[in-house]
Parts: structure tokens; sequence; C-alpha cells
């Protein structure tokens, strides 16, 4: 993985841009739920519009990752990944989504939702943003890599997705999230199969993805005052994903800031802790009677982003963190030490 992360930094660059507009949405739902801001067309039409695709560009990418860098040869090796998957993306699951549970019910007051029962959040309805990490995982469990060309695995994923559509979700929480989201992660291992990526990275086709993203603009616009239903809501996340990935998959590499570096390697942090630093700071506030919305995007967006920052370079000293965030990495870790010590 390491190595198509250095080749490719498209990925992480759409990451960063993705994880960003995670966190406004999140932020600007909580004050208006909060009252600090008033509802209002500008904010609405923004939520709904980043609502399409930013979610689905993750799914995108981890099954980009994954095709490229998982490989089944027979059923032992399969279980093999399953555990891995379970140490990376369920200790963080189990861990932030706790802390988050706890928050909430200490904050119940202040912040916005009260949740459910601490087993309902964990197992039967996943919580923003950690239900991505819940579904994410079972999209790992269900669907195998591809290992011949053909397009079976994409049309069975559509016609879930259509079917998902037209007969609405279903009473079981895993079973809805599977329906809507496998379409992305295996458009990603399609895109990582047949190496789109490779075939795309000219100016020519940076420019048809930013006329995409024009248009989309210009069609999120008309859905806000006329509803385009489910299936328009699809292909217009489509349109978006597609024009952002050709996009920033033409764009060139560029020499990058220490702020751009350390972002990178914040997506993950950030992502997994923006809610639990930006709550408490609106908890705080409001207790002290400031009300003010400025005070508050200012201070809530930066903690939100500058605080898992700061995580990420305390744990570079600190790296037994890693385990919080990294388990799978940091087990391996461990296990290679220790059996390096029993040579």
């Amino acid at each position: 993985m390491n190595t198509i992360r250095k080749k490719e930094t498209w990925i992480d660059d759409i990451k960063i841009f993705a994880c960003i507009l995670v966190v406004l949405g999140h932020f600007f739902q909580s004050m208006i739920k909060s009252g600090i801001y008033l509802e209002n067309d500008v904010i609405d039409w923004f939520l709904k519009t980043i609502y399409y695709f930013h979610v689905p560009v993750f799914f995108i990418c981890s099954g980009y990752l994954y095709q490229a860098t998982v490989h089944f040869i027979c059923l032992k090796d399969w279980g093999r990944n399953i555990v891995k998957k379970l140490l990376s993306l369920g200790i963080p699951y189990l861990l932030f989504s706790t802390a988050t549970w706890i928050l909430k019910t200490i904050f119940s007051g202040s912040v916005n939702d009260e949740v459910a029962s601490l087993y309902d959040v964990l197992f039967l309805h996943p919580i923003s943003p950690y239900w991505y990490l819940y579904t994410l995982l079972f999209l790992f469990v269900f669907i195998p890599v591809i290992k011949k060309r053909n397009y079976y695995f994409l049309g069975i994923a559509l016609a879930v997705k259509l079917l998902n559509i037209i007969l609405g979700d279903s009473d079981f929480y895993l079973i809805s999230a599977i329906c809507q989201n496998a379409i992305w992660f295996v458009m990603g291992m399609y895109m990582s199969c047949f190496q789109i990526t490779e075939k795309v990275k000219t100016r020519v086709w940076q420019v048809r993805g930013e006329w995409g993203i024009i248009l989309f603009s210009i069609l999120s616009l008309l859905f806000y005052f006329f509803d385009g239903g489910k299936l328009g809501a699809f292909l217009l996340g489509m349109l978006a994903c597609i024009s952002l990935f050709l996009t920033y998959i033409s764009i060139k590499p560029k020499k990058e800031s220490f702020f751009i570096m350390l972002l990178k390697d914040s997506t993950w942090p950030i992502f997994l802790m923006h809610t639990l630093f930006a709550a408490p700071i609106r908890s705080i506030l409001m207790k002290l009677g400031i009300s003010n919305w400025i005070i508050h995007t200012i201070l809530g967006l930066g903690i939100s982003i500058v605080g898992p920052m700061l995580v990420v370079l305390i744990m570079r000293k600190w790296t037994w963190m890693e385990i919080f965030f990294y388990p799978e990495k940091k087990f391996r870790v461990w296990i290679a030490k220790r059996n390096g010590k029993d040579r």
C-alpha cells in the first residue's frame, strides 16, 4: 500500500478534500441543530450538495486500494485479510464510537442528538461518521477481489443499487448500508483492475473533469429547487465522483509544504476525531454564554482540524498511541520485534 500511495498521490489529495467536506458537513449540521446557525438556502444547498459525493469518494478510494493491494489465493488468505480488517477498522470503530457515545451522554443537554444504548450504537445503528467504518468492514467481508477483467461485479453492484432506489431501504441497517454503498466500493476496484488512472493522466482529462464539476454544480443547484429523486441524486453523485477523480488524477504532483504533508498524515485522525474535538468546545462556549456564530465557527472548525493534527505530531513522539488509529500496523510491528528477539 505504501508503494501505491507514493506513486499515486492523488489518493491522498482527494481524501483530504473529502475529509474537509465531512468536517464541514458535520459542523454545519451541529450548528444548525444547536440553534447557533439559522437555516438558510445557502447552507442547506451546500449540505445537500456535498452529501451527493463526499462519502462515496472514500468508498471509491477504499475499493481502489483493496483491489490494488489484496490478493486471495485460498480461503486462508481471505480469513487473514478479514482478521486484518477487523483490527484496522474494528478497533477504531469500537473505540471512537464508544467515546462519542460517552460524550453525548455526558453533554446530553448541549450536544445535538441524544443517542440510544451503547449496544444499539455499536452493533445496530452506527452513528456518524463511524457508520462508514462499520459498512466498509462488511464490504471487505462480502466482496472478493476481481480476478478476471469482466464487468460482472460492477453489473451486480449497479443492479443492487437500483433495486435499493426502487424498493427503498431495508429495516436492517447493515443491508441498507451495503446496498447503498457497494457500487462506489466496486467502482474503485474496477478503477484499479483496469488501470484507469494510467489512461487519464493528461491535461485533456483534467479539463473534462473540471467541466464535469461545473456541470455538477449547476445541476445540484437545480436539484435543490426541483427534487430529482433518489435516482437523480445517485446519477448526480456519480457525475461528481467521476469528475473529481478525473481532475485529481490528472493534476501533476508538486512539492508539498510541511502543513500539507502533515494534513495528509492527519486525514484518518481528523475523520475519526473531528466531532470529539468540536462538540466539547461548542458545549463549553454555550455554558459560558457565548453564542456568537463567528466565535463558534472559528474555534469549532479550527479545533476540528488542528486538534487531530496536534495528536499526529504527538504520536510521532509517542508511537504507542498509534494503536488507537492504526492497530493492525502496530500489532504487526510488535510481532516482528518479538519474533526478532526470539531468534
